[in-house]
């Protein structure tokens, strides 16, 4: 039987560490933060949640009771120990913001351990860390939540990720990264070559199969192709049947499975074929170039094909899903991902910004970065604290409390396989070091110590609008390739001494 509490009872604490830790909502995040330091580390890992419990369960919400604020959980798999009951009853009163936000079908994570008593559960429902109280002694199948539990910082992301990260730590998978180290990035910015070329967009993807990253730059005057862009840039444009090839924005993928990447060339694309010789498809866009806000060939709608992927600046998602075969039409469907609000700045489209294998926009506005679901059924829209476990406000890295980055970038600047987003400004840099699972960790010390050729500002140098495209990787990170208004092209990759 649920009743409010007229005055909060306090359990004695459990034999259990975690637990006595969850009574004090503890979850740390800590910060290496000097100039010469990068490393970042969470304290309160899910793992040693799920280490420390004696009995954690993922279900799915059955059925809910408005008038008294329960969720009815239907235990759908017990990752470790035995549940008392095939369902839990959960009543939230408090916060009162959480109850309203439940649905029938969501998922719930609960953990429980040590011997309180009343016994303690951390839970995990509607996207939210909250801390229950058993209401049917040691062994209760109901729970009584009336404070959230600051968790966070440890995980940030959504209720559906913690279950897959859950479920890998059982498996016996690394789970999410707690320990991020961009240390390696950064250094000196290289002047590679003048390629005398003024961009509208560029791309980078290894064309011709010599394990060395090309670059791909859309102009006003047309494409043009420059292979090893960080080594010889060589101008291999007519080379590679691209000289027709024009448009304002590009990307780079392999839509056809042959393991050569192809190009999205304005509305065009265009398919990489024996001996790097590209010929045009006749999948097309029908879309104004000048409303695109970014453009990705990548897996959409799930079956394993990258489909092309365009999004608009208003909000609109459009989606040329790859049907599988030459003598096939591509078939278009548009998705309105947002409708008003604060004008986007950039946007980077990856399947690396959840874990789930689908495609998601990080889109970046002044008030903060937002991540979006490109597929129709995928999760909602994800703002800065659901990313990082923290408040936009306070980042030494903002402009009169704003984003006002000179560029933006994507790529794999801490070395650990998953792309980060980086933005930099004049008041400084901040990454988002991705953690895996949907989660990031903020580091603001990521160009720290970043010189120039000359001794010109790196400010000055980078002057809008100059674009930003991934590199080639090291053992320790990614490189990034810069390029210009003026055509002017960089590279900064690893630290001096770092492999």
């Amino acid at each position: 039987m649920f009743v409010r509490l007229k005055k909060r009872r306090r359990s004695r604490a459990p034999a259990n560490p975690i637990f006595t830790l969850a009574l004090a909502g503890s979850a740390a995040l800590w910060l290496c933060a000097t100039p010469t330091c990068a490393l970042i580390r969470v304290d309160f890992t899910i793992a040693r949640i799920y280490e420390e419990s004696s009995l954690v369960t993922l279900g799915t919400v059955a059925s809910l009771d408005a008038d008294r604020r329960v969720a009815e959980v239907r235990i759908d798999e017990t990752l470790k120990g035995k549940a008392p009951a095939a369902r839990w009853r959960i009543q939230v009163l408090s916060p009162e913001s959480i109850f309203p936000r439940i649905r029938v079908n969501d998922r719930a994570v609960l953990c429980t351990g040590g011997r309180g008593d009343p016994p303690i559960a951390i839970i995990h429902l509607a996207d939210s860390w909250l801390l229950g109280q058993g209401t049917g002694g040691a062994a209760s199948a109901a729970w009584r939540v009336e404070e959230p539990y600051k968790g966070a910082q440890g995980f940030p992301g959504d209720t559906a990720s913690l279950a897959r990260l859950l479920r890998d730590l059982k498996r016996g998978k690394p789970g999410i990264q707690n320990v991020l180290d961009a240390s390696a990035f950064g250094g000196n910015l290289r002047e590679v070559a003048s390629l005398k070329a003024q961009p509208l967009a560029a791309t980078s993807a290894d064309l011709d199969g010599d394990g060395k990253v090309d670059l791909v730059v859309a102009t006003g005057q047309g494409a043009r192709v420059f292979l090893d862009a960080a080594g010889a840039a060589a101008d291999a444009t007519e080379r590679m049947g691209l000289a027709g090839a024009a448009g304002m924005i590009c990307a780079a993928g392999d839509v056809n499975e042959d393991g050569r990447a192809d190009l999205l060339i304005g509305t065009n694309l265009w398919l990489n074929g024996p001996g790097t010789a590209f010929t045009r498809s006749t999948a097309s866009l029908g879309m104004p170039q000048s409303e695109w806000l970014a453009v990705a060939l990548i897996d959409v709608d799930r079956d394993r094909r990258a489909d092309v992927a365009a999004l608009a600046r208003d909000g609109t998602a459009v989606i040329l899903s790859n049907p599988g075969s030459a003598d096939r039409s591509w078939r278009q469907s548009r998705r309105v991902l947002w409708t008003g609000g604060e004008r986007p700045l950039s946007a980077w489209i990856s399947p690396d910004w959840r874990d789930d294998g689908g495609a998601y926009a990080l889109v970046v506005r002044s008030d903060g970065i937002t991540r979006y679901a490109l597929g129709a059924e995928e999760a909602a829209p994800a703002d800065f604290a659901r990313l990082t476990g923290q408040s936009l406000a306070g980042l030494r890295s903002l402009e009169n409390g704003r984003l006002n980055p000179v560029l933006t970038a994507a790529a794999d600047l801490d070395g650990n396989g998953k792309t980060d987003l980086l933005l930099w400004g004049a008041s400084g840099a901040l990454a988002l070091l991705n953690r895996g699972y949907g989660c990031f960790a903020v580091d603001e010390n990521i160009i720290v110590g970043v010189t120039s050729p000359g001794g010109v500002s790196v400010s000055t140098l980078l002057a809008p609008p100059t674009i930003a495209v991934p590199g080639q990787r090291g053992e320790k990170c990614q490189s990034l390739l810069l390029l210009t208004k003026a055509g002017r092209l960089y590279e900064l990759g690893a630290r001096e001494g770092t492999p």
